[in-house]
């Protein structure tokens, strides 16, 4: 139950700050595969698929919202 928890959280920061790094370009998806890879690894086996899924929604949602800025 932590590592979902800890999967949701972490995705959920890496996202907000995501647009602050997106200047480095393809190079800011990096920490976010490292951060993916270790929850992974650290999950285990019957739990790594909704680790997965949880810290890419979050990441994906948090960075949506945060990077958001209107029309133009």
């Amino acid at each position: 139950m932590i590592r979902l928890v800890v999967a949701i959280v972490l995705g959920a920061l890496f996202g907000l700050t995501g647009p602050r790094y997106l200047f480095l370009g393809w190079f800011s998806l990096i920490p976010w595969g490292i951060a993916g890879l270790a929850l992974g690894y650290w999950s285990q086996r019957g739990e790594r698929v909704m680790v997965g899924v949880l810290y890419g929604f979050a990441l994906c949602f948090s960075f949506m919202i945060a990077g958001y800025t209107g029309t133009a």
